[in-house]
């Protein structure tokens, strides 16, 4: 009984799993932001490229 609240308070499973999931969760969105704005930033940028 003493090892398990040790190991809980050394690793809590609550604290990483969320961290992982909230990092995953944001990582999902920036790659989707990313991927949208990559779309629409190669017409502009290519504007801008042949008006310069």
């Amino acid at each position: 009984m003493h090892t398990v609240p040790v190991l809980n308070e050394t690793q809590p499973p609550s604290t990483p799993f969320i961290s992982y999931q909230s990092f995953q969760r944001h990582f999902y969105m920036v790659l989707i932001a990313s991927k949208r704005y990559k779309g629409y930033k190669p017409p502009y940028h290519n504007r801008v490229r042949t008006h310069e």
